[in-house]
């Protein structure tokens, strides 16, 4: 098959491309009755970039959480040879979904007992680290 070519773009276009498309998964996660709260920060900085159902604690709190989770990805990821998908953490309320990219990492909070279709299918219990 024939390749994707990536066209190159100038003048902060493709800037605006990313911006557009994260907006577009935003809206999307936020339309869905089982997501309670999403925040993307840059990964480097962990400044946060966007959120929506947070408040300034819950904030402060997920930030500190990604400053945890990112260790333990790079211990996870040296360990199996290969990149996380995602770290997920649940409570009997709540699930904690966090998607580390090389430039923007989201977080994602979930009611896992809302839809029966949540983002990812319910964990048995703990902390489950998981690859694609």
């Amino acid at each position: 098959g024939v390749g994707r070519r990536e066209v190159p773009l100038v003048n902060g276009e493709r800037a605006k491309m990313e911006g557009a498309r994260a907006k577009e998964t935003l809206e999307r996660l936020q339309e869905r009755v089982d997501v309670l709260a999403v925040m993307i920060v840059q990964t480097a900085t962990s400044a946060i970039v966007h959120s929506a159902g947070m408040s300034e604690e819950d904030k402060v709190f997920y930030v500190s959480l990604l400053k945890a989770v990112g260790p333990a990805t790079d211990l996870v990821e040296a360990s199996e040879k290969e990149p996380l998908a995602f770290v997920r953490f649940r409570t009997s309320k709540k699930e904690i979904l966090v998607r580390q990219g090389p430039e923007y990492t989201m977080v994602i909070v979930q009611d896992p007992h809302t839809a029966e279709d949540a983002l990812l299918p319910p964990a048995k219990g703990g902390i489950q680290i998981g690859a694609e």
